[in-house]
């Protein structure tokens, strides 16, 4: 099977056509020659034929050719040049060269700067043209299946890449989802061991009120009781998380800084806290915006967790609030410790991803799930061995 048909059987006949419908520009100052050309070949294929080689650099502008023959030897430019200009503007067009034996240096100029396909030798018999012609399409038909498939490949190549990225995502959501699920079958378990404590907490905390203890021992039942009472409504947030997919606000409007210096009072409570005392620095221009405290309050504590677990003592700690733009307000919390390792960094905030062995990785997830359920955004950056900035951002409404 040749070749032109071997690609109409894999192309098909109309698209090989319309990739080389067989259109010829023949450029010769002699129009003897032309008509003689136009009547061997216009039979079969689409012929344009031009006595100035001017004119047929402006056809080549303006239209594609499959082949161009022309003289050598014309008085405004030569063969060569012109069939280089068409090289340069239409690199698949086919290009022959009619030159005599005696043009040697014609013919080897025409190798290196034309790219001539095939050389008609003067005086020419009619059946060589006409199979320099045809094994002339043929060849730019194979040049240009190679390209069309080449960029057919390419495009399902991207396809596929595209396909087996989707499921991957798609398999790794699932496997979140089985893990989520085991999560929510531990936290229902988890919630109704931790609410009776949390009542007891809760009950001491209340008789206290009406008993006369220290102030400072009364405030660190307070904030135990609230921490307590934190940790369960976040708890049974991260079950309901893992059953639903989202998290259920309370919102009520609220001062972002009385949350952080909440959240600052039950991270205190760590023993930690003594050698890597956290500082505050809140912005007091803040508005007030629609917040769930709890779970906002929770947020800032895990941060500030996280922050004493990676500074070693003589370390620092900075927690603050600012304003991120005419419409957004956040809470940055900084540390000097040992950092986050570069090929974790983009996973980090990911479910049953972390830095510990003995961690489930639920910790940043649940940070960023909060604060996207408010409509905000968390960023994270670190550098081994200089420490970890963790930014929060919350629209203002």
């Amino acid at each position: 099977m040749d070749l032109t048909k071997l690609v109409h059987t894999h192309l098909g006949e109309t698209i090989s056509r319309r990739l080389v419908p067989g259109k010829i520009l023949a450029v010769d100052d002699d129009g003897g020659n032309l008509v003689i050309l136009d009547a061997l070949l216009s039979d079969s294929y689409s012929v344009t034929t031009t006595t100035s080689p001017r004119e047929a650099l402006g056809l080549v502008e303006r239209e594609e050719f499959d082949m161009v023959i022309s003289d050598q030897r014309m008085p405004e430019i030569t063969g060569v040049e012109l069939l280089k200009a068409v090289r340069e503007r239409h690199p698949y067009t086919v290009r022959v060269i009619i030159s005599a034996y005696s043009d040697a240096r014609a013919i080897l100029q025409a190798i290196n700067e034309g790219e001539v396909y095939r050389f008609i030798l003067k005086p020419w018999e009619p059946e060589d043209v006409l199979n320099v012609v045809r094994q002339g399409l043929e060849y730019r038909l194979s040049m240009l299946t190679i390209r069309k498939l080449g960029v057919e490949l390419h495009r399902r190549n991207e396809k596929l890449t595209s396909t087996l990225d989707e499921l991957r995502r798609t398999q790794e959501k699932l496997l979140e989802s089985a893990r989520l699920a085991t999560v929510g079958q531990l936290t229902a378990s988890v919630v109704r061991e931790l609410k009776n404590h949390v009542s007891g907490v809760k009950m001491l905390a209340d008789m206290t009120r009406s008993m006369e203890v220290p102030e400072s021992l009364s405030e660190y039942i307070r904030v135990g009781a609230d921490s307590a009472q934190s940790l369960f409504d976040l708890v049974c947030g991260i079950g309901s998380f893992a059953a639903t997919g989202e998290w259920k606000l309370k919102r009520v409007r609220a001062s972002l800084n009385v949350v952080v210096e909440e959240a600052l009072r039950v991270a205190r409570l760590d023993a930690r806290a003594r050698t890597v005392a956290p500082q505050i620095k809140p912005d007091p221009e803040l508005p007030v915006i629609p917040l769930d405290v709890e779970k906002m309050r929770q947020m800032v504590v895990n941060l500030l967790l996280n922050a004493l677990d990676a500074t070693p003592a003589g370390g620092t700690i900075e927690v603050a609030t600012y304003r991120a733009g005419p419409n957004r307000i956040g809470v940055r919390v900084e540390d000097t410790g040992k950092g986050i390792p570069p090929e974790l960094l983009d996973r980090v905030g990911d479910p049953f991803v972390s830095t510990r062995e003995d961690s489930l990785g639920l910790g940043l997830a649940v940070c960023r799930n909060v604060v996207e359920a408010h409509g905000g955004t968390i960023e994270i950056q670190s550098a081994p061995g200089k420490g970890t900035r963790v930014s929060a951002e919350l629209p203002v409404e």
